[in-house]
């Protein structure tokens, strides 16, 4: 890896992080944590899905927001074991 990726893949992991650990806490105040999670989840995807991205061949939009997904979830997936 060079360098910039080195930075750039540290610093998408600490994100992550910092928002598992965040969603692990809001979900634990919530009435019912998987429910939370869930409604969390598929508001985010649906934002994924509509949100302005800068112009980009209609593949390489697909998979950005396909891989904002997977991000989402995966979040909200290790969060519950912050509960």
């Amino acid at each position: 890896m060079k360098p910039d990726h080195v930075s750039k893949t540290g610093a998408d992991l600490a994100v992550q992080l910092m928002l598992v650990m965040v969603f692990g806490l809001l979900a634990r105040m919530a009435p019912d944590a998987d429910v939370f999670r869930e409604d969390v989840r598929e508001k985010l995807s649906d934002v994924a899905d509509t949100c302005t991205l800068p112009p980009m061949p209609p593949d390489t939009e697909r998979e950005v927001r396909i891989g904002a997904k997977q991000v989402i979830a995966g979040v909200l997936q290790r969060a519950r074991t912050v509960n």
